[in-house]
Parts: C-alpha cells; sequence; structure tokens
C-alpha cells in the first residue's frame, strides 16, 4: 500500500528533493511489526503529500485524492480494477475520478468517466514489454528514475519510523517472544 501511494506522489506531485518528513507509527504487540504509518512530507517548491497506509483499518481503502489550485480530484481505490481486475469483475461500475471545484454538493461534483478497453493489469504488463522492445534509453531511464525515487521516499519514511523507535523507548515495540512464538 505504501509503494502504490509513494509512486503516486512521484508521478502526480512531481517533487525533486524531500526537504522535512514526519510519520507516526503504530505497532503490533505480538509481532512487533509495523501495521499502520500516517505522515507528511514536505517536498521542494513548499508541495507536500499526506499519506496513511496500514492493515487496522477494517476495510481495504487506497484512495487517492490529488489538490490544486483548480480544485479536488478524487479517485477510490485507485489501485483496484473495479471492471476486470483480479479483485473484482465488475463491468457495470464505472471507472473513473471525482472533480470538485469551488463551493459545491455532492450533486455538483463531476464524475470524469475514463473507460478503456483493456484491464489496468494488462496495460501495465503492455506498456512494460513495450518499454523493453521498442523504449529508447531516454524514456528507460524515465522509469527508471521514477522507480528509483519512490524508493527514496519509501526509504525515507522507514528511516523516519526507525530514528522515531531509537528516539523513545516508549515507542519500542514490546514483543516476548517467548509468550509469541
Amino acid at each position: 500500500m505504501a509503494w502504490y501511494s509513494m509512486r503516486a506522489v512521484v508521478e502526480y506531485l512531481a517533487p525533486d528533493a524531500l526537504e522535512d518528513i514526519k510519520v507516526f507509527a503504530e505497532w503490533d504487540p505480538h509481532s512487533g511489526a509495523a501495521i499502520r504509518a500516517t505522515g507528511v512530507l514536505q517536498f521542494n517548491a513548499g508541495k507536500t503529500a499526506t499519506f496513511d497506509v496500514g492493515y487496522t483499518a477494517g476495510a481495504a481503502v487506497m484512495e487517492l485524492t490529488v489538490a490544486g489550485t483548480s480544485g479536488i480530484l478524487t479517485q477510490d481505490d485507485f489501485v483496484l480494477d473495479w471492471q476486470s481486475g483480479f479483485v473484482f469483475d465488475n463491468p457495470d461500475i464505472q471507472t473513473g475520478f471525482i472533480h470538485r471545484s469551488g463551493l459545491a454538493t455532492r450533486n455538483d461534483f463531476a464524475f470524469i468517466e475514463t473507460p478503456s478497453e483493456r484491464s489496468q493489469h494488462a496495460l501495465m504488463i503492455d506498456n512494460f514489454a513495450d518499454l523493453i522492445r521498442n523504449g529508447d534509453a531516454a524514456e528507460r531511464e524515465i522509469w527508471l528514475s521514477a522507480t528509483e525515487k519512490t524508493q527514496v521516499f519509501l526509504d525515507a519514511i522507514w528511516q523516519e519510523i526507525q530514528t522515531q523507535t531509537r528516539a523513545s523507548p516508549a515507542m519500542t515495540p514490546q514483543v516476548n517472544m517467548r509468550e509469541n512464538p
């Protein structure tokens, strides 16, 4: 889940450098695993991104919201393919996003449909295969750079969680391996 969030930051926000970060983590008391994290990332040029990832919500939600000067775009479960995915297969569900601007009620929100003849998974594989077969060096470098930047942001988030845990013994997960094999 965190990977998708950071890849969306790289793709839509296109930041150059991370300037500041604040992350709060929740730990599983039995395993010591990080099970939830919420944070704010501040990038160059005053751009910010927030995220909330975890396994404790009771529902699978992967929403994307992009806010800008002319409005807000929201896509519910942007990682899932409602119409022809591996989790859902319902061709009656419209694919698209909501555009909001100004002071408006839900009735005034615009739903922008983004239909596709192929599933997003097939398109992703096609795109990757095309990049291998036909992509030039510059095109490959764009993809490699985006992937590397995604990983740099994820690493920064994990480092911030680790730094906070080391700085505050109260935040350190208490795991007794004898009681919880």
